[in-house]
């Protein structure tokens, strides 16, 4: 049985063959009758061409057989009490039911054909279909579910109440109860595509507390199986609220559902910000959870040229369901989808991967996330408004975890092919998750990875036109722990490999921390600083060319600790140091065996404009470089200078207060009034080895 629903139906001709008899005896008919006669061919005319060649063409034109269009809006002359099982019955006129309730027979089909039912309700039996066009609000459906004759229902919201426009809380909560109500009655009727052409009307709901689930389906909510299509020309509007929390549209434990097309817009710059407190009295004043449109525990999810825009808090939504990861019966988010979208003018991030594997974010313009000049009160507390709170990312990779509680996880994810502009904090920054692939994007802002292991950035480009005081690029963040089972220090950012990318116009340009990952074949250019190692092991680090003309730039920068770093067949141009390395491997907080440290830089190209410095370092294998600048090794701890070519108009090495150091089997290419190698303040106990 179906709800009694008020729908829009076209109105239908019935065909009984009753009317065939008409057909003969009348030319004028307000229905399309000659659908009733089985069609049946013309006889042939014969025709005699004249023979004589002098003769006048005298041929008689054929016969106009154009039939009259039938026209549509005319009452129709029949009803729909005498419709008989398996009767299809075709509408191309207008009908009227004037409030009555026609009950029809099993195996009826009712066909649109430009007409229309209108004003009653149509009682259906068994095994019944009808064409959507002809649903509307003023036509109630009872009795038993017809099936529509197409699976697509396009939507006309004149057909069916939707108001247009700015209107009241209570006409876009009927907006709202409209659209949530013909969803759900289409899909019951068969449809897997419910298509929307131009509309732009504002939406409310029934704010209250709410878990994620309750939001989710509070907000317009789709079906597994099910296609929502709109068209540029479609508009989706968040009434404006203050409610700190919610959603516009949602996909909560549903399958194989796309959203295509259109506009969905929050109400970011309408938002009542006026402080408020949750049902527990915890205040909410911050105002940034409302998000567009959401995501969590589905499978097979396309999200497809939908622009999203101005969200309160967040745009799009990988989001989870209740439960930790890993309980029996959790759903995640697996194999969605977002791609060849716009979204634009979030007030906190544009996107947020909060939970979920094997999702993937095609080619998307992703733009001014978090914009806006932060206002203070006069005790110097944030006044919240319209202006950007904070993480303000493009796209965040920040699943909630707690003490390595994973309430969230996000594992496997695939960013590729989009555009980044003009994001307040920052393009992508991966806070948590694992195996995140970020290739082939544009970005003009910062891309940076906190805690993840397995990921890649790989084929960017990245360009910060000197706006930013920060890295191009930053991998993983150092962070050791205690394995569980095996009670050994491990660390856990590992295999986050920096390939093949092109970043320009920032502070710094790669900054590389974590273990067991490979740094190659990019190109850095404009930039502070080219290459800064921290906290890092196991790393791999070759082919890159880095090319610098800021003033006081500064080539590598080797700082915390750097165990089994291997820095090789690199070029570099900067115009200041080539080389600083500054309180590498001293600290024992690291690890009690730090000076035990040892990493290398070989075969490298060096070029700059000011002394390069080992100051206060240990552990460092310099060999089988050129470099065109003066060297000091001061303060430091095994320290070996090899193998090098050293040209330029000073003294080639300083070597002062160190110890354990060997300076040997360099080729110098100085003046003859300077020295090789220049040692100052050695120990007696230095043990230096000197030999050139």
């Amino acid at each position: 049985m179906i709800p009694s629903l008020n729908f829009n139906l076209m109105t239908s001709i019935l065909k009984p063959m009753l009317f065939i008899f008409l057909i003969t005896i009348s030319i004028v008919s307000c229905n399309n009758e000659e659908l009733f006669v089985e069609p049946t061919a013309d006889a042939p005319v014969e025709t005699t061409t004249p023979t004589d060649s002098t003769s006048t063409d005298t041929t008689t034109p054929p016969e106009d057989t154009t039939v009259d269009p039938v026209n549509t809006t005319t009452p129709c002359d029949f009803d729909l009490s005498t419709a008989s099982s398996g009767d299809t019955i075709i509408i191309d006129c207008l009908m009227d039911l004037h409030g009555q309730t026609v009950t029809l027979p099993s195996n009826v089909t009712i066909l649109y054909e430009g007409g229309d039912i209108t004003n009653g309700t149509l009682n259906f039996s068994d095994n019944s279909v009808i064409s959507g066009e002809l649903l509307n609000s003023s036509l109630t459906l009872s009795g038993s579910t017809p099936q529509l004759k197409d699976t697509t229902f396009q939507f006309d919201p004149q057909r069916w109440g939707i108001v247009e426009g700015k209107v009241s809380d209570d006409v876009a909560l009927n907006n709202k109860i409209i659209l949530q109500n013909l969803i759900d009655q289409s899909k019951s009727m068969g449809a897997d595509t419910f298509s929307i052409d131009k509309m732009d009307a504002f939406f409310h709901f029934n704010y209250w507390w709410h878990d994620s689930k309750g939001y989710m389906l509070e907000a317009i909510h789709l079906p597994s199986n099910f296609h929502f299509k709109m068209s540029n020309e479609t508009f989706i509007r968040l009434q404006p609220n203050n409610w700190p929390k919610g959603l516009l549209f949602g996909i909560y434990e549903e399958n194989n559902v796309t959203i295509s097309g259109g506009n969905l817009l929050g109400d970011r710059y309408s938002h009542d910000y006026s402080p408020i407190a949750d049902e527990v009295g915890i205040w909410r004043n911050s105002h940034e959870w409302p998000t567009v449109l959401g995501v969590a525990g589905c499978t097979n999810v396309v999200i497809d040229g939908v622009k999203i825009s101005d969200a309160t808090g967040d745009g799009f939504v990988f989001g989870a369901t209740k439960g930790f990861t890993g309980e029996p019966n959790k759903k995640i988010n697996n194999n969605v989808v977002l791609e060849n979208c716009i979204i634009t003018s979030s007030r906190r991030n544009n996107i947020t991967v909060g939970d979920g594997e094997h999702l993937k974010i095609l080619n998307n313009t992703i733009l001014k996330a978090g914009d806006g000049e932060t206002k203070y009160n006069s005790d110097g507390s944030v006044l919240f408004d319209s202006a950007g709170v904070n993480p303000k990312y493009g796209l965040d990779v920040e699943p909630w975890v707690i003490d390595d509680v994973k309430y969230e996880w996000v594992e496997n994810v695939l960013i590729q092919g989009n555009e980044f502009r003009e994001n307040e904090a920052g393009s992508i920054i991966i806070y948590a998750g694992n195996y995140i692939t970020v290739d082939s994007n544009y970005s003009d802002h910062s891309i940076a990875q906190n805690e993840t292991l397995g990921s890649k950035i790989t084929n960017n480009v990245i360009e910060g036109n000197g706006k930013w005081g920060r890295a191009g690029i930053t991998s993983s963040d150092f962070r050791r722990y205690t394995d569980k089972a095996s009670g050994l220090i491990t660390q856990y950012a590992v295999g986050n490999d920096i390939l093949n990318n092109k970043v320009s116009g920032f502070s710094k340009g790669l900054f590389i921390r974590g273990g067991q990952a490979i740094v190659s074949n990019n190109e850095v250019s404009d930039v502070d600083i080219c290459l800064q190692v921290d906290r890092a092991e196991n790393i791999e680090i070759y082919n890159n060319v880095y090319n610098t003309n800021k003033a006081n730039s500064t080539g590598i920068i080797l700082s915390a600790y750097a165990n089994n770093v291997s820095i090789h067949d690199e070029k570099m141009s900067v115009s200041a140091r080539c080389l600083f390395i500054n309180e590498l491997n001293r600290d024992k907080k690291f690890s009690p065996s730090i000076e035990e440290f040892t990493s290398s830089i070989a075969n490298c190209n060096f070029k700059g404009g000011k002394t390069s410095r080992i100051y206060n370092a240990s552990g460092l294998i310099f060999n089988n470089n050129y470099i065109n600048t003066s060297n000091e090794i001061i303060l430091s701890n095994r320290i070996d200078f090899k193998n090098n070519t050293v040209e330029v108009n000073y003294n080639g090495v300083l070597l002062d207060n160190s110890t354990n150091s060997k300076i040997i089997d360099n080729n110098f290419l100085i003046p003859s009034n300077y020295e090789s190698v220049v040692v100052t303040n050695e120990s007696y106990n230095a043990n230096n080895i000197i030999n050139n």
